[in-house]
């Protein structure tokens, strides 16, 4: 009776066992992981309001990271955005995941296009645990949902709810996805763009210089002479209210002209004014660094095509030469700083998700004074107003969002 007895109970503890085995195991596979995580990015990082499914709203700024937990299976959309303007959502991207309980899910804002990307498990459990990263956030699908369903009445269209908030002020103040909305717009407004640039001279004059050919009259043509100009820089624009914007940025330029061809006979314009052979020939040659900060005003009505006009000044490090056409040989030089200011007027060209790239014209051009000793010993040469670098000029460049 006793054995019997003891079979009993250990069978009863076994079942026990099984049944509580089987609710863990249960419990744990009624549910998955989506990590949300944003590395940080070249350029602008505004923050990124996350929607899972058009209703559960959170907030991702950069070196954020969310551990969210999912109950439901399926599909399930996961959208980003950054603000609404004109009705429409900012740099919005999406990836779709087909969730299966017990798995886990990795999504990114892809730190070089801003756009949410769906990565590998491996991939993403590494880029997740970044150190450098902030602390995890937990949430849970069933929490949020509770708090959109109590908050339905100002939560029940979140598109339309944003984005006429935003244009209209007088409307529901404490929409709290309209005020997400609008501190990440004035973020990004804020932040500093890096740009690339590329100019390119296209005088249409020519100044004085100190020799020219003695077989050809004096012109002032740029289209007269062998000329070759061209800068390459760098900068930045910080977005700082509305369409105005402050940039700084530094171009270095070359400039090169042909005046006397090789074995030619040059009209000097300094000492007695003499003419001299010059069997290798002259080049007026001019190196400049430009320093500028200034201001730009953008007519920011259309989202992709956006026109602008801007003034700047700054400081040029320029140094002049004359030196034989082949450029073994210098017959004089001089180094120097001046400040001077520009115009420039352009056009925008966004291309969503990616970058802007802008067409631009600039005005007015540094002028160095200097005095050259014994310029091809004929005497010194005392200038009071060389070109440094030609005006007009046109470029491109191309920036970060």
């Amino acid at each position: 009776m006793k054995k019997l007895f003891t079979i009993f109970v250990l069978l009863a503890l076994c079942e026990i066992q099984n049944v509580g085995f089987a609710q863990n195991r249960t419990q744990t596979n009624e549910f998955s992981w989506v990590y949300l995580y944003y590395p940080s990015s070249f350029g602008a990082c505004p923050t990124y309001t996350i929607v899972f499914n058009d209703k559960e709203t959170l907030q991702l700024n950069k070196k954020e990271r969310i551990k969210y937990k999912v109950y439901s299976t399926g599909n399930i959309k996961i959208s980003c955005f950054y603000g609404i303007k004109t009705k429409e959502k900012l740099d919005e991207s999406a990836v779709s995941l087909n969730i299966e309980h017990g798995k886990n899910y990795y999504v990114k804002l892809d730190n070089m296009r801003l756009i949410l990307k769906s990565v590998d498990e491996s991939t993403g459990e590494k880029e997740f645990n970044n150190p450098k990263f902030s602390e995890i956030q937990n949430f849970d699908e069933e929490k949020l949902q509770k708090e959109a369903a109590s908050n339905s009445q100002t939560t029940k269209n979140e598109v339309t709810s944003v984005s006429s908030n935003i244009s209209n002020q007088n409307g529901t103040k404490d929409n709290k996805i309209n005020a997400i909305a609008v501190e990440n717009k004035t973020e990004k407004e804020k932040m500093f763009i890096p740009i690339l640039r590329i100019v390119i001279p296209i005088p249409i004059t020519v100044g004085g210089f100190a020799v020219y050919p003695s077989d050809k009259p004096i012109s002032p043509n740029a289209k007269d002479y062998n000329i070759s100009s061209i800068g390459f820089g760098a900068g930045a624009e910080a977005r700082v209210y509305k369409g105005i914007r402050l940039f700084l940025d530094v171009t270095g330029y070359n400039y090169k002209q042909e005046i006397v061809p090789t074995g030619s006979i040059g009209q000097v314009m300094v000492g007695m004014g003499s003419l001299v052979s010059f069997p290798n020939g002259v080049n007026y040659k001019t190196t400049t660094v430009a320093i500028r900060l200034g201001a730009k005003y953008i007519y920011t009505k259309s989202e992709k095509y956006q026109p602008w006009i801007g003034i700047g000044y700054g400081l040029n490090i320029w140094g002049v030469d004359y030196e034989t056409t082949n450029g073994n040989d210098i017959y004089g030089e001089a180094r120097g700083t001046t400040w001077s200011s520009s115009i420039l007027a352009g056009i925008d060209y966004k291309v969503k998700n990616m970058a802007t790239f802008s067409f631009f014209f600039e005005a007015i051009s540094p002028f160095a004074a200097y005095t050259m000793k014994n310029l091809f010993n004929q005497g010194d040469l005392n200038e009071i107003g060389s070109i440094t670098f030609p005006t007009p000029r046109i470029g491109f460049s191309v920036s970060g969002l």
